[in-house]
């Protein structure tokens, strides 16, 4: 039977009470506590008791830290059960979190499916080819993302065609060019017109009344229409054909260059029926920890 040697005295706490997780070590015992359970990092590198909502797991050991899958998923509190982004950036699924009212303080509300495109962009709005990183996250798996493509969140020329702003936004699946693709609306009303960091000079919106065809001074903020997440460009690595031809007009896209067409379709395969949202944001900075050595 296992059985727990006391390490830590109230004489002799830990050298680092905080751990890895985040939560202190208690002084006693050395083990971290979270509120529903204990956790030992040093013995068996897991919980000390069943997961109160193991019988939602059936396919999880009820004794294993976030799915075995530490480095992508956190557990605030020891019942690692929609998805939500930390105030760290971690994604996680959150049983509680059914709605932004619901989700706790410093956290996004993302929903129960979610791509996400964390973006590379540099301070005007440059980015490499195949430098962003699209996750896919959906309510049948809490374990983490299913799905994973690089690619690009920019257009081939960031002045003439605008590019998406960070943000949530609503998403379905849809036909692009005979491939599946998510078509990005507004998450509020389901509006294809979509807001851009830059004008787009190509939306013709943004210079006539869409109702009277007559001239007007361009709108204060300029929009983007029929956003998509769509295949990339197959041929190269580039956001335009050899002939000039632009991939992307502000969509967001999938890995480009010779190869991609099949992992992009092997990616795509995960959006067939999706319903949910599209979270575009920035590489997260990690949190910094500060160890504090007792004496």
């Amino acid at each position: 039977m296992y059985q727990t040697n006391l390490k830590y005295s109230i004489e002799t706490p830990p050298k680092y009470p905080q751990s890895f997780t985040g939560k202190e070590r208690d002084s006693e015992t050395g083990f971290s506590y979270f509120g529903a359970r204990y956790y030992d990092s040093d013995l068996m590198t897991g919980w000390l008791s069943v997961d109160p909502m193991a019988d939602k797991y059936p396919g999880l050991s009820p004794y294993a830290y976030c799915a075995w899958n530490p480095v992508k998923l956190v557990d605030p509190d020891g019942r690692m059960i929609d998805w939500v982004e930390s105030f760290g950036g971690t994604i996680y699924w959150d049983d509680n979190a059914t709605s932004l009212e619901t989700t706790k303080a410093g956290e996004k509300y993302l929903g129960r499916n979610v791509l996400v495109g964390t973006h590379s962009r540099d301070e005007n709005l440059n980015e490499d080819v195949n430098a962003a990183t699209f996750d896919l996250y959906v309510e049948s798996n809490h374990s983490g993302p299913i799905a994973t493509i690089k690619g690009n969140t920019v257009s081939c020329d960031v002045e003439k065609y605008g590019t998406l702003p960070e943000g949530l936004y609503r998403a379905d699946e849809q036909s692009y060019k005979g491939n599946t693709a998510l078509l990005i609306t507004s998450l509020y009303d389901g509006s294809m017109n979509l807001p851009t960091v830059k004008g787009n000079p190509n939306n013709e919106n943004n210079y006539y009344d869409p109702k009277t065809r007559k001239n007007m001074k361009p709108i204060n903020e300029h929009i983007m229409s029929e956003i998509f997440f769509h295949i990339g460009n197959t041929a190269r690595e580039a956001l335009k054909t050899l002939n000039g031809k632009p991939i992307t007009e502000g969509c967001q896209t999938g890995m480009h260059g010779k190869g991609s067409s099949s992992i992009y379709k092997k990616f795509a395969a995960n959006l067939i029926g999706f319903h949910g949202t599209y979270y575009l944001r920035s590489k997260p900075i990690p949190l910094m920890t500060t160890k504090c050595n007792l004496k």
